[in-house]
Parts: C-alpha cells; sequence; structure tokens
C-alpha cells in the first residue's frame, strides 16, 4: 500500500458497468481510463496482505479508503510502465528473485516438510527425557580443526568461556558460550549421550552436530518437573518436527549437490582461508576482519555446480553481509571456508531443484513475482516523482511548535528478573521478597538465567513503554509499578529466558518529558520530509485521476464480502 493516505476518490454515481453475464470476479469496481479494477483485483490486494494485518472492511467507507488505494496503485503502474520503469534491471530482478524464493518456499512445504510426521510415541519418549536439565555451555563451529584446537587450549588451563568467545559462532559467544538450563532430548543423540555422561564442570570431547562440530561443558544437572504431558506436547512435536526437517534437508542436499555436480577449488579456498587468517592475526582482535584481495584474485574460481560458479569477489560480497562473530576469524582454516561455501551452493542448487520441478510455473508463485515486480516499479516511480523535495529548518520549526503536546518520551522501565523453573519456586521467592529479602542477593543464588544472574537479576536493556506492550503480560505486571517494587509471578517469555517463571522489579522508572527541538531535528526532518512529499504526490495524483476520468462503482464496491475472505 502507498505510504500515505491518499487524496479521497469521489464515488461516481455512474450506471452500471457490468453485462449480467459477467463472472462476480470480473465485475468493474473501478474505471481508470480503458483500464478496469475488477472485484478480484480488489481481493487479490487484500489477501496479500498478511492475516494479522489485514483491515477490517465492513463499512462503505472503509472499502473505498481501500479501493482507493489500490487504484492509485494500479495509476502508478500504469505510468511507471509508460516511463520504462519496468525494463530497469534492478526492478526486472525483484521479479526473478521472487519467483525463485516462492518456488523454494513451495518445494519446502511439499517436499521437506510435507514428508515428515511425528508419531505419540516419539512425543512421549521425548516428554519422559525432559524430566532431566542441564545447565550447560558451548563452543559452536563449522570446523573440526578448530574445535580441536579449542579444546587443547582449554585442555591446558585456559577459561572455557574465553575460548568460547574466540572461537563460537554462536551469539552465546558474547556470554562464554552459556546456553542456561536445557532439558534432554533437545539436542542430537550422540550429543544428549555425551552431555549425559559429563559431571559438572566437566569438558567433552569434540562432536559432531548436524554438519557442524561443538565442545560442551556440563555447568549443573538437576531434575525438574516438566508441565503436564497435554500442554508440553505441542513443543515437543514442533521441536520433533523440526529436527526430522533438518535431517530431510541434509538428506536431500548431500544427493542435490552429487545431482548438480558440486565442486570445490580446495587450492583458492585454502588461500581464502590463509587471507583469513592474516586478517585475523590475533586471538584478543576484534572478529570477523574481512581480507583482501587482488582484481586476479578476486577473479578465482572456489566453487562450482552445474548452475554457476562462485568467486571469490562474490563469495566476499556475501561474507561482508554477515554479523561479524559468524564470519571467519581467527584460526579460520579450510574447512571452515570450504563449510561456508557449501551452505552457499545449496543454497542455488534448491532453487534450481525447485525449478527443475515445475515450482516456479505454480500461479501462485508467478503472481507473487508479478506482485514483487510491480511493487517494486511502483516504489522507484514514486520515489522519483518526489525525490527533489526538501524542507527548510523553518518548516521544521513551525512544525516542531504546533505538536508540542505530542512529541514527548514515553516512559521507560529498566527491570531486573528472577527466572526460576516452576511457578511455585517462584511463588516461594515472591514471599521471600516479601518478607523483606533482596532482589539482587536472591537472583545471584536463585535464578536460571546466566545471561542476568551475575548482575542481580538486572537486564542491561532499557525498555520504552510500547517495546514493553509486545509482552503484554509483562507490561500488565510492571506498569503501574514504582522502582523498587516487584511483580507477582508470571510466565518468562521464550525471547527473554530460559522456560519457566519470573518476578520482575523494576530498577528505574523514567517519566515523560518534553522532547527539545535540538535533540529531534532528524526525525522531525524525517517527519515533515515524509508529510511534504505526500502533498507532492497527492496532487500529481489528483491530477491523473483527473485525466484518466476515474469512476467508481460504490454498488459493486459494497457487495465485497472481505469477512469471508
Amino acid at each position: 500500500m502507498m505510504r500515505s493516505r491518499l487524496i479521497l476518490l469521489c464515488f461516481a454515481g455512474i450506471a452500471a458497468i457490468v453485462a449480467s453475464c459477467t463472472s462476480t470476479e470480473d465485475r468493474v469496481v473501478a474505471q481508470i481510463g480503458d483500464y478496469e479494477v475488477t472485484v478480484g483485483k480488489i481481493k487479490d490486494e487484500y489477501l496479500a496482505i498478511s492475516k494479522h494485518a489485514r483491515p477490517r472492511l465492513e463499512t462503505l467507507d472503509e472499502k473505498g479508503a481501500f479501493a482507493k488505494d489500490v487504484v492509485a496503485k494500479e495509476l502508478i503502474r500504469m505510468e511507471a510502465e509508460k516511463a520504462g520503469y519496468g525494463d530497469i534491471p534492478e526492478i526486472v530482478q525483484v521479479r526473478e528473485k521472487t519467483l525463485q524464493n516462492k518456488a523454494w518456499q513451495a518445494f519446502f512445504e511439499e517436499e521437506i516438510k510435507g514428508k515428515v510426521s511425528v508419531g505419540d510415541e516419539e512425543i512421549r519418549a521425548l516428554y519422559d527425557k525432559q524430566r532431566i536439565a542441564y545447565h550447560i555451555a558451548w563452543i559452536f563451529t563449522r570446523s573440526k580443526g578448530m574445535a580441536g584446537e579449542a579444546l587443547r587450549k582449554i585442555r591446558a588451563g585456559r577459561p572455557f568461556g574465553e575460548i568460547a568467545g574466540i572461537y563460537s559462532i554462536d551469539p552465546s559467544r558474547s556470554r562464554g558460550g552459556d546456553l542456561g538450563f536445557r532439558p534432554a532430548g533437545t539436542m542430537p543423540a550422540d550429543v544428549d549421550a555425551a552431555i549425559e555422561s559429563l559431571a559438572p564442570g566437566e569438558v567433552s570431547d569434540v562432536l559432531a552436530y548436524d554438519g557442524y562440530y561443538t565442545i560442551i561443558k556440563l555447568v549443573e544437572k538437576r531434575e525438574r518437573e516438566p508441565m503436564d504431558y497435554e500442554t508440553a506436547k505441542v513443543g515437543l512435536e514442533s521441536m520433533l518436527m523440526t529436527k526430522k526437517i533438518t535431517d530431510r534437508q541434509k538428506e536431500l542436499a548431500a544427493r542435490y549437490r552429487e545431482k548438480y555436480h558440486a565442486e570445490y577449488n580446495d587450492d583458492v579456498i585454502e588461500l581464502v582461508a590463509e587471507r583469513t587468517r592474516e586478517a585475523n592475526p590475533r586471538e584478543d582482535g576484534p572478529p570477523g576482519q574481512l581480507p583482501e584481495f587482488s582484481e586476479d584474485e578476486l577473479a578465482l574460481v572456489m566453487a562450482s555446480h552445474d548452475g554457476g560458479e562462485w568467486t571469490v569477489g562474490r563469495y566476499m560480497e556475501r561474507i561482508a553481509t554477515v554479523r561479524d562473530y559468524s564470519r571467519p576469524s581467527y584460526g579460520a582454516d579450510a574447512e571452515f571456508i570450504r563449510s561456508i561455501m557449501e551452505d552457499y551452493i545449496t543454497g542455488e542448487l534448491w532453487v534450481l531443484e525447485a525449478l527443475a520441478l515445475g515450482y516456479g510455473e505454480r500461479e501462485d508463485v508467478v503472481r507473487a513475482a508479478e506482485r514483487a515486480y510491480e511493487e517494486a516499479m511502483v516504489t522507484a516511480f514514486h520515489d522519483d516523482l518526489v525525490k527533489d523535495v526538501e524542507v527548510d529548518d523553518a518548516k521544521l520549526r513551525s512544525f516542531y511548535e504546533e505538536n508540542r503536546e505530542q512529541l514527548m518520551t514515553e516512559t521507560t522501565y529498566n527491570l531486573a528478573i528472577i527466572v526460576l523453573e516452576t511457578k511455585g519456586e517462584a511463588e516461594e521467592v515472591h514471599r521471600e521478597l516479601e518478607a523483606g529479602a533482596d532482589f539482587a542477593a536472591l537472583a545471584r543464588k536463585k535464578s536460571i538465567d546466566p545471561a542476568t544472574r551475575e548482575q542481580g537479576g538486572e537486564i542491561k536493556e532499557t525498555f520504552t513503554a510500547s517495546a514493553l506492550q509486545r509482552f503484554p503480560d509483562v507490561y500488565d505486571a510492571v506498569y503501574e509499578l514504582e522502582a523498587g517494587d516487584y511483580s507477582e509471578p508470571l510466565p518468562a517469555p521464550p525471547s527473554w529466558a530460559p522456560e519457566g517463571w519470573m518476578v520482575v522489579q523494576v530498577r528505574m522508572k523514567g517519566e515523560p518529558r518534553q522532547l527539545e527541538f535540538d535533540e529531534i531535528v532528524d526525525m522531525l526532518r524525517g517527519r515533515v520530509l515524509a508529510l511534504e512529499q505526500d502533498k507532492v504526490f497527492s496532487a500529481w495524483l489528483s491530477d491523473k485521476m483527473e485525466e484518466y476520468g476515474v469512476t467508481v462503482n460504490p454498488d459493486v464496491l459494497s457487495s465485497i464480502d472481505f469477512s469471508a475472505l
């Protein structure tokens, strides 16, 4: 949809446009010159919006506002096509890329996800395993050789957490590899068995992990009281499905790499590994520094398959988009680089196979690609139309003065949490707090959340009220609390802490205040610029609608039942 509310269409009281023999989907809602916007088009645009974001269109005014946006988009598309925007290579590429992505998604749903299932016996077996929970830390890497080097340093006395910060490519590296408590059965069977054999404080050998390698340290083992089976069943089924899907993907990927003759140039891969080590010579240096290559070296082929090849230059362009800690870094070897290359090639082979099986010709896939192409064309045309609009400081100052009352900060919260495995444990902690216990001391002693425990439960992030509203249970629990107050026990959101229950304390609460002009001038510039661009665009659109003689049939529009879609 357009970035702003476009000018209101005037519903013309026109005669019936459609003959009685016309199908419902082909009935004309609006006319743009000789182009007809049909009921089918309106429905397609509505269904293209994700379910949770679709507006409720019940009244004629609501339906008219939506139809207006569809008409505006179609008019812009027509003008963009006339201006040649459909031939711009970057826009053409959007269509091709979307077709490939949608074909792969359809392939995944039918050929991978659709071919696996989970039985109740499997779910029950996993449920029974989860009576034991392990507090673990790990080092996760693509290379067995690098994992072995990390293990040798640990065996020589280096702290596990320090080595995890150097070698692991998992986000947990920032907290020494600590994963907190994990119930048994959540990892590959041989990894679970290795963890079970460890005593607290022990470190495993290098373990294979779904094509990667890991080293596990067991911090603590404890029995846990799992939630009742019916409540846990959905999550366990999802976990098992994910594992089976991963296994099937690995099986198919190996098959396709053979089918499409994937080959690797070991000499060039070793060159990339060597240059990567040179760019990252110190284990205490910043991770993921990018190596440099000559023009001739950038043209060298690292790997190829029947559908294309990967040069050093192409590899470097891709690796530059990866987060620093996931890039090859200190100690990188050829195995690490080859593993990345294999992932990139496998991604291309999925698309080749999906297209070979005809998924790129499916109606829904083609329609999605065309839609993305049109959206890219419309956006580019719109942006060029308003690109010369500017705003001066006088307009910014005027907007600020007119809207001062709305330009306020939100309430902010600094929070601390104590996370426990069960509701009963959380209620016991709550009673201790009511009896006068210190929140930070209890957090250090009892919380199972490794990310906050050592800081007395403190979460480093400052939350705005709107950010907290994404977690309704937390927001409802704390929005009326003052600094120092704590909540009743509540379930821990998955993105906050390990599975369990928590008590939340408000450490600091920042009250709203007036924002000064100088501190929000950049935000104001963006907002005012958008408003001025909307004026220019709306004027252009108004003229074009008049030029095309746009008309809308309210009777046809009112007959569309959006709630039934």
